[in-house]
C-alpha cells in the first residue's frame, strides 16, 4: 500500500519488510521514520529514503550502494564501514554522523567517470567522524565541515571550492587533484597531506600548518600563504605566482627552485623569473578542467 501524504510517502509494505528482514534493495521508503533503528548490515541497495529521518540509526556496514538520502536526517547516524558510493546525499543533515571508514566513490568499479563520487553537496557534516574515509572524487561544495575530523582521509579529486575548512584537520589525508580554489584554510592542519597537482588558487591558507605536505605540481596562486607552516614541504613543479611567502616557514622547504615563481615575494626579495611558466601552466589548468 502507496501511503500518499504530504506527511508519508513511503511504501508500508517495503517499511515492514525492512524491518522484518533488514535489508529491502530498491525499497521505496521516501520519508520513512528510521530514527533510532538498528539498520547494522542492512541491504539497502538503490533504496529511495529520500527524506527520510534516520537521526541516531545503527547503518554499520549497511549497503547503500546508490541509495537517495537526498534531504534525509542523518544526524548522529553510524555509517561505520558503510557502503555510500554513487549515494545521493545533496542537503542531507548528517551533523555528528560517524562516517569513519565509510565508502562514499565509486572509482574502483568506474576509474574513468569523473562523476563516480557520492553527492554531498549543501550537506551538514559537522562534527561527523570522517576519519580514514573515502570521498574520493566527492562533490562536498557548499557542505558544512565545521568541527568534522578529517584526518587520514581520501578527498582526493574531490569538489571543495569555496568550503569553509578552517582550522580542521587533514593530516595525512590525499587531496591530490582536489578543487580547493577559494576555500577557507584557516589554520587547518594539513601536515603530511597528499596535495599534489591540487588547485589552492585563491585559497586562504593563513596560519595553516603544509609542513611535511606534497604541493608538487600544486596551483598556489594568488593564495593568503600569511604565517603557513610550509617547513619541509615539496614545491616541485608547484606554481606560487602572486603569492607573499615573507612570514612563511620555509625551513627545509624542498624543491623551491623548481617551482614557478611569478610576483612571488620571499624574505630576500620579489622573484619573476617563472612569469612564462605561469602563463602556461595556468592556461594548462584550465584546458584540464574543460
Amino acid at each position: 500500500m502507496l501511503v500518499a501524504t504530504s506527511a508519508l510517502a513511503y511504501d508500508e509494505t517495503h517499511l515492514l519488510k525492512l524491518r522484518a528482514l533488514n535489508q529491502c534493495a530498491g525499497c521505496d521508503l521516501t520519508k520513512a521514520d528510521l530514527s533510532y533503528s538498528d539498520l547494522s548490515n542492512a541491504d539497502l541497495l538503490e533504496a529511495n529514503l529520500a527524506g527520510a529521518d534516520l537521526s541516531s540509526a545503527d547503518l554499520s556496514n549497511a549497503d547503500l550502494l546508490e541509495a537517495n538520502l537526498a534531504g534525509a536526517d542523518l544526524s548522529g547516524a553510524n555509517f561505520y564501514f558503510a557502503d555510500l558510493r554513487k549515494s545521493n546525499l545533496t542537503n542531507a543533515n548528517l551533523r555528528g554522523a560517524n562516517l569513519k571508514n565509510a565508502k562514499l566513490n565509486d572509482n574502483w568499479l568506474d576509474p574513468q567517470d569523473p562523476l563516480a563520487g557520492a553527492n554531498l553537496s549543501g550537506a551538514d557534516l559537522s562534527g561527523a567522524n570522517l576519519t580514514g574515509a573515502d570521498l574520493e572524487a566527492t562533490d562536498l561544495s557548499g557542505a558544512n565541515l565545521t568541527g568534522a575530523n578529517l584526518s587520514d582521509i581520501d578527498l582526493g579529486k574531490a569538489n571543495l571550492n569555496g568550503v569553509d575548512l578552517s582550522g580542521l584537520n587533514f593530516s595525512g589525508g590525499d587531496l591530490a587533484l582536489a578543487n580547493l580554489s577559494n576555500a577557507n584554510l584557516n589554520g587547518a592542519d594539513l601536515t603530511n597531506a597528499n596535495l599534489r597537482r591540487a588547485d589552492l588558487s585563491k585559497a586562504d591558507l593563513t596560519g595553516a600548518n603544509l609542513s611535511g605536505a606534497d604541493l608538487s605540481g600544486a596551483n598556489l596562486t594568488g593564495a593568503d600563504l600569511e604565517a603557513t607552516d610550509l617547513s619541509g614541504a615539496n614545491l616541485t613543479g608547484a606554481n606560487l605566482s602572486d603569492i607573499d611567502l615573507t612570514t612563511s616557514n620555509l625551513r627545509n622547504v624542498r624543491s623551491l627552485d623548481s617551482a614557478i615563481l611569478c610576483r612571488t615575494k620571499t624574505p630576500w626579495g620579489e622573484i619573476n623569473d617563472g612569469c612564462v611558466n605561469s602563463e602556461k601552466g595556468s592556461s594548462s589548468l584550465a584546458l584540464r578542467s574543460l
